[in-house]
């Protein structure tokens, strides 16, 4: 069952998927995207980056698909196998899959419990898509998955992966 708790307090993040609660007077997009917050809050959470083995996909168009795609692929091997994409179109839980299923309501917000006490330590406040991609990372490592196929905007520094980018010109 759904924490309303968790569930709001990852929802009072600013979320520029959205634009909810970016304030009117902040360009957003003023400045390069910086690893600055995601990376103090997986330092803060154990760094999970670094225990995965990661494909990242990257491009304009078709990531989710692609990320779908190769992590199905990687089961099918007999990978347990871990994926992120983002946006969602229903519920946050589906962005983060185990060997296809989507996260469970009472695991996701486990994780996003630990996420706010990390959160506490930290100078600046994560966005949504930060605190969500942190918990995708730190489940991945909780659960030992053996590769993690992540729909990425920018790589986290020490980050042990295989990089390809997927080109979206079909």
């Amino acid at each position: 069952m759904e924490d309303p708790d968790a569930r709001a307090w990852l929802d009072s993040h600013v979320n520029l998927e959205t634009g909810i609660g970016v304030p009117t007077s902040v360009d957003r997009r003023s400045s390069a995207p910086t690893l600055d917050r995601i990376d103090s809050l997986l330092t803060l959470l154990g760094s999970p980056q670094r225990e995965l083995a990661a494909v990242h996909v990257t491009g304009t168009n078709g990531k989710t698909s692609a990320t779908r795609m190769c992590a199905a692929l990687l089961d099918a091997l007999g990978l347990k196998t871990g994926s992120y994409t983002s946006p969602h179109l229903e519920r946050v839980n589906e962005r983060m899959e185990l060997c296809g299923e989507a996260v469970a309501d009472d695991v996701f917000d486990d994780l996003l419990a630990s996420v706010r006490t990390a959160e506490q330590a930290m100078e600046g406040r994560p966005s949504y898509f930060e605190v969500v991609t942190a918990a995708a990372l730190r489940w991945f490592a909780d659960e030992a998955v053996e590769a993690a196929v992540v729909e990425v905007g920018v790589v986290a520094p020490g980050t042990r992966r295989i990089s390809w980018t997927v080109a979206s010109q079909w």
